[in-house]
C-alpha cells in the first residue's frame, strides 16, 4: 500500500510513509529487504512552482512500488544528506537531479560518501557564484554519471532557459562533476525546463535517462 501525505520541513521514514515537511512527498517503506532499491529526485529552481520533479516522483512511485522514492528541493541539502546517512548499507541508491538540484546532489555525495549506483543529472546549472566555492570535482563511491543535455535552448525561451543561461554565466556552467567528459551524455532537443522530455527522451538506438534509471 502506497501512502502520501503532505505537511509540515524535513524527512520522516516510516513503514509504508515517507514525509517531506516541504509539502512534496513520494513514497517510502521500511528498508528490509537486502537490496532494497532507493530512488531519489531533486526538483531545480522552479521546481517548488511547476512541480515537475516533484510530480514526476510521485507517478515514479506508483509505477514502481517494489522501490523505495524519495524527493527534495534543490534547497534541501541538510535533509537530502541526512536521508542518505539514514539508509541501510544494503540499499542500491539512485539519484536523479534536475538544474540546481544537481549541485545539491554532488554537494551532499562528497560529504556523506556513499556508494551510489547512479547519479543522472538533467541539465546541469552549478550554484556556484562566480566560481568562488570550492566544488567537489570527483565523487567518490559512484558507480555511474550521466548527463542529460538540453540541446534545444537556442530554439526556445522560457523563465527556464532564462534562469539556467544566467545560472551558467554567473556560476561557472557546470557542476565540476559534470564538466568535461566524465560519464555518459545524452543530447534531448528541448529546453531546459521541460524536464519529463529531456528525462525521457531517447536518442535513435539508444535508452533514454528514465530507462537507465528503471535498469539500476
Amino acid at each position: 500500500m502506497t501512502a502520501i501525505a503532505a505537511s509540515p520541513p524535513q524527512i520522516a521514514l516510516r513503514r509504508d510513509t515517507l514525509r517531506a515537511r516541504d509539502g512534496s512527498v513520494a513514497r517510502g517503506r521500511e528498508h528490509s529487504a537486502a537490496g532494497t532499491i532507493t530512488d531519489i529526485f531533486i526538483g531545480g529552481c522552479n521546481d517548488p512552482r511547476t512541480r515537475l520533479v516533484a510530480d514526476y516522483a510521485r507517478a515514479h512511485a506508483s509505477a514502481h512500488p517494489e522501490r523505495d522514492t524519495a524527493y527534495f528541493r534543490q534547497s534541501q541539502g541538510g535533509a537530502l544528506k541526512s536521508y542518505l546517512r539514514e539508509l541501510p548499507d544494503h540499499a542500491r541508491i539512485n539519484i536523479v537531479a534536475h538544474s540546481w538540484g544537481v549541485p545539491t546532489a554532488c554537494r551532499a555525495l562528497s560529504r556523506v560518501r556513499r556508494r551510489v549506483e547512479l547519479l543522472i543529472g538533467v541539465d546541469p546549472v552549478n550554484r556556484n557564484p562566480l566560481g568562488l566555492l570550492p566544488e567537489p570535482a570527483a565523487l567518490p563511491g559512484l558507480r555511474r554519471l550521466v548527463q542529460v543535455e538540453a540541446t534545444g535552448l537556442a530554439r526556445h525561451w522560457d523563465d527556464g532557459n532564462g534562469i539556467a543561461s544566467i545560472g551558467r554565466f554567473w556560476c561557472g556552467d557546470r557542476p565540476a562533476a559534470f564538466r568535461g567528459d566524465g560519464g555518459e551524455r545524452i543530447d534531448a532537443p528541448y529546453p531546459h525546463s521541460f524536464f519529463v522530455a529531456l528525462f525521457e527522451h531517447r536518442p535513435a538506438g539508444a535508452p533514454s535517462a528514465a530507462d537507465i534509471l528503471r535498469g539500476a
